[in-house]
Order: C-alpha cells, then structure tokens, then sequence
C-alpha cells in the first residue's frame, strides 16, 4: 500500500535529527568591501567575483557586487569617483597593465549604464600589480591568497 510506505519515510524523517543549516562565509554577505581614507571612501570588490581568470569581460553574477556599488554611490553622492582595476603578479607587467585597464573600464561602463545621471563622473584607470594588498609570494612561493587579494577592482569616491 502506497499509504504505508509514506507513512514510514514520514516517521523516518520525524526522527532524524535537525541539522543546522551552516552559515554562509561572509564573503558571500559582503561582495563589496569599505574603507574610509584621508582621500575618500573606496569601495572594493574582488576581480573573481566579477571576472573569469585572465578577462575583462563581466561575469554575469558580477551584477550584485556592482549593484550594491551604484547604490552606495547613489547614497554618498560624491563630487566624481576613480575605478581602479589591479592585477596579481602572474603574467608580464604590460599584460597586467593592460587587463587592470580594461577591467576597470568594464565596470565604469557598467556602473555609468546602471546609474543614469544620478552617479557622479567615472573615471577608469589601470594600476596592473603596482599596488598589492598582500605578497603575492611569501618566502620564494606562490601565495595563491595573497595574489587572490590582490586581484581587484576599486572604487574611490573623492570628496
């Protein structure tokens, strides 16, 4: 009897016990990080969120990052704002200068299609691996946390 059978999954199931759902990491919760600075605030979202390894073309989930970045921009209303893409230390300095360009032009495009007149004046600019947050390197090896810190795009809002 069909009747049955469910009745013993249900009283199965009734007896197991709860398994708390695990929390989500907050990577996950936060996709854009702030920092006040003597210059401004900046805004900073990781290039793996937006971009696949090596590219400057948008991810399609890199729509809620940058989402929440025209909202803040909306909120702050700065007098102009500087996109910032920067690299790791993988590939030739001209490489990385070039992708941290086009990344960061990615994103201006974006926000300046997303945001109308409402959004302060983008500018774009490419800083390649000239300005690390961490090693990419630590003691003559690959620091693969380091390089993924590293690989971002940042938003200043100038005062």
């Amino acid at each position: 009897m069909p009747c049955l059978a469910i009745r013993r999954v249900l009283a199965l199931s009734l007896a197991l016990p709860l398994i708390a759902p695990v929390p989500a990491r907050a990577e996950a919760i936060l996709p854009v990080a702030e920092r006040q600075t003597p210059r401004g605030m900046i805004l900073t979202v990781s290039s793996d969120l937006l971009f696949e390894f090596d590219r400057a073309d948008l991810k399609p989930t890199a729509a809620e990052a940058l989402g929440r970045v025209a909202e803040i921009l909306r909120q702050r209303r700065p007098s102009a704002a500087l996109v910032v893409g920067h690299t790791d230390s993988v590939g030739a300095d001209s490489q990385n200068d070039a992708l941290s360009q086009r990344r960061a032009e990615a994103v201006q495009a974006w926000l300046a299609s997303q945001g109308g007149a409402a959004l302060p004046r983008l500018e774009a600019e490419g800083r390649g691996e000239r300005e690390p947050l961490a090693p990419n390197s630590l003691n003559g090896r690959d620091n693969p946390d380091g390089r993924l810190q590293n690989r971002r795009v940042e938003v200043l809002l100038e005062k």
